[in-house]
């Protein structure tokens, strides 16, 4: 009877190995992201090719290479730490550092000549400050600013911000226009009635939209932006005609599109891919795009690969 009941447990238990073991092979696929023989992660963070680490092989172009320091991965060309990469977006989510008025450390970064540049659609130029006036410089001349005004001369740190945004009071946001190769704000003070300047720290940032509006948290962090060095911000990046990477293309599961991101004329700079309706993962590597919610086995379909594989 013992034997009789030992062997019904322990077949039950084959069975539900033998069941979920498609499903076990189905997550595995939607794992590959980095070329055979890459390594994939740097803490947290999965390191999706184009991106890759430690050997050239593993990444399309120098502007992809990335280097884990600390268990923190960072843009190499750039020295940026970066927080996530979306693939199938083409988008890579960056600390980005605050410029203080208060400090004579300024915030500059160039992405000129680079496959990035700062999203016109997911993020925000914002400037925090009494009676302040942000600007952010690109390429050479004014790009964006906005004005941000309150009574007296508070400190900003001290005021806790609402959860609808920053409409000029002592916080305020405007859209990026397109093409944001560099990230160079400046704060100038705007004379109040008595003719005095605000002797205050005021703030400006490029700050990813999402982190700033979803359920106002980002907001609220701001009421300690004097404790703060940096905020999420997002590239965006393409791949560039110059980088002499082919694409080969899979229709039934990705697509790449041409792409002007990169060019100030707006002609075709380079290309961008995606995973088609109905499929999810990366569109850059073998493999890479899976079915979604399906039950057909996924196959070896890929979208761009480069050269040396």
């Amino acid at each position: 009877m013992i034997l009789q009941s030992a062997f019904h447990y322990y077949s039950h238990i084959i069975l539900m190995i033998i069941s979920i073991y498609p499903l076990l092979l189905a997550c595995a696929k939607d794992l590959t992201i980095a070329k055979p023989g890459c390594v994939s992660t740097c803490g947290n963070v999965d390191i999706a090719y184009p991106f890759g680490m430690n050997d050239s092989n593993c990444y399309a172009h120098k502007f992809f290479e990335i280097e884990c320091k600390y268990h923190k991965p960072y843009l190499a060309s750039f020295n940026l730490e970066v927080t996530q990469i979306y693939v199938n977006v083409s988008t890579v989510e960056i600390k980005n550092p605050i410029y203080y008025s208060c400090q004579s450390k300024n915030a500059f970064i160039n992405l000129t000549g680079s496959p990035y540049v700062y999203s016109q659609e997911y993020d925000k130029f914002m400037a925090i400050g009494c009676n302040k006036l942000g600007f952010l410089r690109s390429n050479g001349s004014k790009v964006g600013g906005c004005v941000s005004i309150c009574d007296g001369d508070e400190a900003v740190g001290k005021v806790e911000f609402g959860n609808d945004g920053c409409h000029g009071r002592y916080c305020c946001e405007t859209s990026l226009p397109m093409h944001v190769w560099e990230y160079n704000a400046t704060i100038r003070d705007i004379i109040i009635g008595d003719g005095s300047e605000s002797n205050t720290c005021s703030y400006a940032m490029i700050v990813s939209d999402a982190w700033l509006h979803s359920y106002g948290l980002g907001i609220q962090k701001l009421s300690n932006v004097e404790n703060m060095i940096d905020v999420p911000a997002v590239l965006e990046w393409e791949i560039r005609y110059d980088m002499g990477i082919n694409s080969t293309l899979s229709p039934s599961r990705a697509c790449c599109d041409a792409s002007s991101l990169t060019s100030p004329s707006n002609t075709s700079s380079g290309f961008r891919c995606r995973c088609l309706d109905g499929y999810d993962g990366n569109p850059y590597i073998r493999g890479g795009c899976n079915a979604v919610a399906s039950g057909k086995e996924s196959g070896s379909k890929w979208a761009i690969v480069d050269e040396k594989i």
